[in-house]
Parts: structure tokens; C-alpha cells; sequence
């Protein structure tokens, strides 16, 4: 694939690819604070070009409110239309011209509590279960399914003291798994509705084979199965671990794929479906074109949108379309926890994109793409390695979403993340997208000193430095010190187990000490912090891996008179800005905010973009000095105590300068140094 890239005003972006004899054009336009308010993109092809036009809409706070799409000269279709609550929280989400409708609530923890429509309907209960133990760790005791407020499906789920799924039992549609795993985080047996337990034999962690199966698993030296012995099939694979081809008596599979991994191609028994950036041919025609919540299916040329309705996990769970101005129901999916699909009323067997919203390859049994690698949800296992195993090396690298799928997905075959609370889960919701070239998350790398980073031109291993690790957009990461942190899309890093998080400048390491205070501030959130911890951050006491006890021990005061602050404020964050000078946006890239020695004893920042903008003006514009806008993040212990005042008819807040070091920037992408 060719990629090529025009930049014009720094608001519209054209980018293109060109796919066999078929070639994309694309135009994105931004706002003026760099949402993707609107994209065109032109696939053309031999047989005449195909357009889609996606426009969005945010409110003042930068949420999404509504994503609009339209298709060669069919009429526009409001896909969705978003709501929130007071806490920013999804409320409400309406699809297709707001005929269909779906209510969000959540409890104290802003954990997902119930969603609630006409056609599909879950509560989820923790620490307030019903015949069960309850969880109060972010496990889920209690699922109820159904529709309309009649939930008369449940399931029950009991967990071991290392929060792996042991059993889960439902009443209504009859399901039921029980579950047990070594030392090693192995499945061991596997019990399924009661059929008795299939027994799972291992050398190490690779799966020799499981009891009432004939067939045995046979492996290459990465650790990739040559041989599935529960589909008997025999497969190959490429240079990146992806499956090339699979063959047995009567099935012949090849698939090919980019430099970059992303598949191309599946020639089933000589039928070829093609895949193009979220449009999927069958032979050389167009079948579907994915959106944003389902598909458009192709009819002869006339577009037919179909959405989906997923649970907390991302599996879709009712398909639909609209005939005369209603819901129609195309399809309803279940699932066993570990995924194996239980369809109760398929009508409509059609969509293949189900399990976490994977596409089902029924040419291999039942298995799902994640990108990465395949996953088996019959035997609850991958059967490739983790390409990240390194990462985390208290996760055994053939299990799947830490064997525990009710809380945890794994979006790319390359590293779980959390569903419940979780900051990173959100992030890659929100930088989901279908549109070729519209919200394009960047990726992360690892450097050759085994730090973590943000490299923009990062986008798969082939354009990743000599000596450096491509991670991907989506990773799970222990740092020297021991923290478990998640690394996320849009530079994000997220304390796993909170929903705290924060921002990592472009090209700057990850460190411990980030990991540190996102632990302090998840203590301090979930009202756990104690005098102790700050008596032991004033010693230095937690201290570890790349920052060193000296260097905390010196920060003490700082340090404690932010977690007391933090405390007394109730906790939280807000957002200023600040006009810079590129000599200054280098310096906060690399160092933070900080005063240099000789230089005045705190910065002055703006309350809106507006007047950071006019200061700019002011200060560099008329000067013709190059000037850019950071976005700043200050905690509102901070932002409480500054000193405010009015300056030109200008609102200005001044930040000492021991306080600098807490504040987080991040300049704009719509406002280049100039």
C-alpha cells in the first residue's frame, strides 16, 4: 500500500492508498481546536467511484454529540446522537434519525450500571448482587439480559482470589461454564453446561491437547500452533505470526496481509473477499462498508444501514436495520463468558462481526480476527504468544483478557485492557473509527533503553526506528518500579485499576514517577490514602525504579502539600492555556513547565482559549515572534489557590512557580509554530 500526505492551512488533510487497481482520496477538515468535524472520502474503482461523507458535532466540552453520514447521492443519516450527564458520562444514544433510542446509568464508582432500550437491556451488579457473593473490586457478580426493562435472563459469576473466572451459570437461556486454571494461568478443564469437564494437557503453556478431543496441537518455535487439534487443521504463517494459510480435508484458507499487518485478503475455497480500510468486497464487488455502529449493506447500489447493540464488553448482541420508519430485528447474539456464541434468534445470520465486535472466522471453527492474532473462544485460548508478552510478565501469554473476559477485552490481540471504569477502554471507544483517515490515533514504541514513548510517526513495525519496539495503540506496560500502568491512543497513560490518567508529551519517556503519582491519586480518589502515605512520600519512602528516593526526598514538601490539596479540593482537574514561544513549547515538550533561572517567579495562563489566543497576540504577534497555544492540565488544588486577575479586559491566573511541575501541557494541533 502507497500512503501519501498533503497538508494545507494545518485544518484539511488529504491522504490517499491505493489498493490493488483501486485507490482511496481522502479529506478531513478540523475545527479550530482540532476536532474532525467533517471527512470525504472517494473510493474509486473500475467500475465507477463510491463516496462517504462523515461530519461531527462536539459541545463546548470537545464530547462528541452527533456523527452524520451520507453516501454517494443517498440522503443523509444521523448514525448517532450523543448525551451526557452531568459528570460527562453517556446518557443517551440515539441511532438512525433518532428512531432508536438507549439510556446509560452508572453508580457511585462510575461504573456502568444498566443500559436500557426496547430491543436490548443489561443491568450489571457488583457489590449489590443477588444469590451470589458480591465484588467490590471492579469484578461483576450479577448480568441481566433482556429487553424493555424485562430482564429475565441472569447470569451469576464467581471469581478465585486472583480475580480469573471460575464459574458463570445463567438462568432463562441456559449457559453455564465452570472453570479451573494452574499455577501458570492455564485453563485446566473446562466444564461446559454440564457435559462434564474437558480436561487441558500442557508442556509449559503450550496446549498438547484436551480430554474428548482426538486431535493434538502441534507448534513452530514462536510458539504459533502448526497443528489445531480441536479444528484438525494445519496452518502457516507469515513473517509477523499471522495466520497465511489453514487446510484441512475439503477447506482451503489463505490469507494475505500488509507490511503493516492489516488484512487484505481471504480466499476461501477459491471465493475472495477482499478487505479496503473498513470496506469489504466479495469478488470485485462492494459488500459492506463498516460505520461507525454497524455496517452499510450494499443492495444492488443502494445502501442499507444496519446497526448494532453491544454490551459492556463491546459484543453485539442485537442487529437491526429500519423498514417503514422501525426497528427490525436482523439478529440477536449470545455468548458464553469466554465468548463461544450461543444465538438465540437468528433470524439473520448475516453479520460476522460479533465477540467484542471481532469478525467470526466460521472457516476455522468458530474463531475471531483481532488483528494481532486469532482467538478460540471454544477453548477459552489464543493459540499464538502474545506479541507483547514481554510487557507483562505476570500474564501467562496464551490467556485470554487476563482469564477473566466479564471485565477485560483485548481490542487488538495485543493486550487486555479493563471494560469496568476504565479510562483506557474509554479512550479506545472514542478513537474507534471506520472513517479511512479520520480519527487516527498515533502509537507507542518502545526505545532501546526499554522506556515507553509517543512517536508520532510510529504507525506500524515497518515505520518504527532501528533498535526500537513497535507496541501499538492499546498497551499494558510494567514499569521498573513495578507500576502497572496502561498506555493508551491519544497519548493517554492510565494507573490500571482506576480510571485516573493523564497525558504523555510527544517523544517523552514514560517514567516511574508518572506511575507513582497516578497511584497517589487513586489512593486519594477512592478515599484510601492515609497519613501514612503521605508520611512515606515525605520520606521518599515509595520511591522506586528510574526516579530514586534522593529525588522524591527533595520533592517531599511539594509532593505532600499536593496530595493534601488534592484531598481537601475533593480532587480533580481543569483545563487553561497558555500562549508560548517556540523556544518555550520545546522546553515543556522535553522538561515540563518550569522557571528558568533569572526568569520571572511564575507564568501567567488564560482561562479560555479565546483570551490565551489574544494574549499571544499581544505578547508575540505584534512582535512577529513565532508563537504557538498549549492546553494545560492543573489540578483544581492548584488552580483554587493562584492568583487572578484582569489585565486589557483579559481574565489572567498566575501559577507560582513550585507548582509548575504538577501542571501538564499539550499545544494544539491546529496552532503550529508560525
Amino acid at each position: 500500500m502507497l500512503l501519501f500526505l498533503f497538508v494545507t492551512r494545518f485544518l484539511t488533510y488529504l491522504t490517499g492508498s491505493i489498493n490493488n487497481a483501486n485507490y482511496d482520496e481522502v479529506s478531513n477538515t478540523y475545527s479550530f481546536i482540532g476536532e474532525l468535524v467533517y471527512s470525504s472520502r472517494v473510493h474509486h474503482t473500475t467500475a465507477g467511484n463510491t463516496t462517504i461523507a462523515t461530519r461531527y458535532e462536539y459541545d463546548h466540552s470537545g464530547r462528541k454529540l452527533a456523527t452524520f453520514e451520507q453516501i454517494n447521492n443517498q440522503d443523509e443519516v444521523t448514525l448517532n446522537h450523543l448525551a451526557y450527564n452531568e459528570l460527562g458520562q453517556l446518557k443517551n444514544k440515539t441511532l438512525h434519525n433518532e428512531i432508536q433510542s438507549t439510556d446509560f446509568a452508572y453508580n457511585e464508582r462510575s461504573w456502568l450500571k444498566n443500559s436500557s432500550s426496547n430491543e436490548f437491556s443489561m443491568e450489571l451488579r457488583y457489590n449489590d448482587a443477588v444469590n451470589i457473593s458480591p465484588q467490590y473490586n471492579g469484578n461483576i457478580a450479577n448480568q441481566l439480559w433482556g429487553a424493555s426493562g424485562n430482564l429475565p435472563n441472569t447470569y451469576n459469576y464467581r471469581y478465585d482470589k486472583l480475580n480469573r473466572l471460575t464459574s458463570a451459570n445463567s438462568t432463562g437461556i441456559s449457559m453455564s461454564e465452570v472453570l479451573t486454571y494452574d499455577v501458570m494461568g492455564n485453563l485446566t478443564s473446562l466444564n461446559r453446561d454440564n457435559t462434564g469437564a474437558n480436561a487441558y494437557n500442557y508442556t509449559g503453556n503450550r496446549l498438547n491437547s484436551i480430554n474428548n478431543l482426538t486431535g493434538t496441537y502441534q507448534y513452530d518455535a514462536n510458539g504459533n500452533a502448526l497443528i489445531d487439534g480441536r479444528i484438525g487443521m494445519t496452518l502457516t504463517y507469515n513473517y509477523m505470526n499471522l495466520p497465511a494459510t489453514a487446510n484441512k480435508s475439503g477447506t482451503s484458507v489463505t490469507y494475505t496481509y500488509n507490511a503493516a499487518g492489516q488484512k487484505l485478503t481471504k480466499n476461501y475455497n477459491n471465493t475472495v473477499r477482499q478487505y479496503v480500510n473498513g470496506i469489504e468486497y466479495n469478488g470485485n464487488t462492494i459488500d459492506i462498508i463498516h460505520t461507525e455502529e454497524g455496517l452499510a449493506q450494499n443492495n444492488g447500489g443502494t445502501y442499507t444501514y444496519r446497526y448494532n447493540l453491544s454490551d459492556h464488553l463491546g459484543n453485539v448482541r442485537y442487529t437491526f436495520d429500519i423498514y417503514n420508519g422501525a426497528v427490525r430485528r436482523l439478529q440477536s447474539d449470545d455468548y458464553y463468558a469466554f465468548g463461544k456464541k450461543r444465538s438465540v434468534s437468528p433470524v439473520n445470520t448475516d453479520n460476522k462481526y460479533l465477540y467484542n465486535g471481532k469478525e467470526v472466522q466460521d472457516e476455522l471453527g468458530e474463531q475471531y480476527d483481532y488483528g494481532a492474532r486469532f482467538y478460540d473462544p471454544v477453548i477459552g485460548r489464543w493459540n499464538v504468544v502474545d506479541p507483547l508478552a514481554e510487557m507483562d510478565r505476570k500474564t501467562n501469554p496464551y490467556a485470554y483478557a487476563f482469564n477473566n473476559p466479564m471485565r477485560f477485552i483485548d481490542p487488538d490481540g495485543m493486550f487486555g485492557i479493563e471494560t469496568i471504569g476504565g479510562e483506557a477502554y474509554r479512550n479506545y471507544l472514542s478513537n474507534t473509527s471506520s472513517s479511512f483517515g479520520g480519527n487516527n490515533p498515533t502509537d507507542w514504541v518502545m526505545d532501546g533503553n526499554n522506556k515507553p514513548y509517543w512517536d508520532n510517526n510510529a504507525t506500524s513495525r515497518s515505520t518504527t526506528k532501528a533498535g526500537e519496539t513497535y507496541l501499538g495503540r492499546n498497551v499494558r506496560y510494567e514499569t521498573k518500579g513495578g507500576y502497572d500502568i496502561t498506555l493508551s491512543a491519544n497519548k493517554t497513560w492510565h494507573y490500571t485499576g482506576s480510571d485516573m490518567s493523564d497525558k504523555t508529551p510527544v517523544g517523552s519517556r514514560f517514567s516511574d514517577f508518572q506511575a507513582a503519582l497516578g497511584s497517589m491519586q487513586t489512593a486519594l480518589k477512592t478515599a484510601e490514602v492515609t497519613g501514612e502515605l503521605v508520611a512515606g512520600l515525605a520520606s521518599g519512602g515509595i520511591a522506586g525504579g528510574e526516579i530514586g528516593a534522593a529525588y522524591l526526598a527533595g520533592q517531599a514538601g511539594r509532593n505532600a502539600s499536593f496530595l493534601a490539596g488534592l484531598a481537601e479540593s475533593g480532587g480533580g482537574f481543569s483545563t487553561i492555556f497558555r500562549a508560548v514561544s517556540a523556544a518555550e513549547a520545546d522546553d515543556v515538550a522535553n522538561f515540563g513547565f518550569r522557571v528558568l533561572e533569572g526568569g520571572y517567579e511564575s507564568k501567567l495562563f488564560a482561562p479560555t482559549l479565546k483570551e490565551a489566543v489574544q494574549f499571544g497576540k499581544y505578547n508575540f504577534g505584534l512582535d512577529g515572534i513565532p508563537n504557538t497555544i498549549m492546553k494545560v492540565r492543573v489540578p483544581n488544588s492548584i488552580l483554587n489557590g493562584a492568583y487572578k486577575f484582569t489585565a486589557d479586559g483579559m481574565n489572567a491566573i498566575d501559577i507560582a512557580a513550585k507548582n509548575l511541575s504538577l501542571l501538564r501541557g499539550t499545544a494544539l494541533n491546529y496552532s503550529p509554530i508560525f
